[in-house]
């Protein structure tokens, strides 16, 4: 996992592939709390952005996941939300397996996970195959949160 603000991007983007400026590019002068919800392509199934509006819930309601495919990074646009995160899934079992469908499978709950705090316009990058719990309330549940997920498909 990596965190990191948009403020800090241009400090930080040598560390990244050339597709995250891709994706960040698409919040340059764009009105995203005036966007509807849903999938806006950027580069085909190799870079899109999804718009979300959610509401956080309690941490022990939420599952962690992880993708076979796609590099997740969450920037959160208002509201704040608790995301935990876990290197390791060795000794962790599939609850749920949708990775051939929607590209995400749920895992039985890891011993010891780490956790952040995304703000307005900071964001967290997971990796495909890092476990991660997102929509996690912070302060109280119920917490409306927009956000872009966007989705980088696996560098080969």
């Amino acid at each position: 996992m990596m965190y990191g603000t948009i403020r800090q991007w241009q400090r930080d983007r040598a560390y990244f592939p050339p597709l995250f400026d891709r994706a960040f590019a698409f919040l340059e002068g764009r009105d995203i709390a005036g966007l509807e919800t849903g999938r806006y392509p950027i580069d085909g199934e190799e870079l899109f952005a999804l718009v979300q509006d959610i509401s956080t819930e309690d941490a022990q309601a939420r599952r962690f996941e992880a993708h076979a495919k796609y590099t997740d990074i969450q920037v959160v646009v208002s509201g704040r939300e608790k995301q935990f995160y876990a290197a390791d899934t060795e000794g962790l079992s599939i609850t749920e397996d949708k990775y051939a469908t929607n590209d995400v499978a749920f895992f039985t709950r890891p011993k010891t996970a780490n956790s952040v705090i995304l703000e307005p316009w900071s964001y967290a990058v997971y990796p495909a195959g890092e476990l991660h719990c997102p929509c996690c309330a912070v302060d109280k549940i119920g917490e409306r949160v927009r956000k872009v997920v966007f989705k980088i498909a696996r560098l080969a």
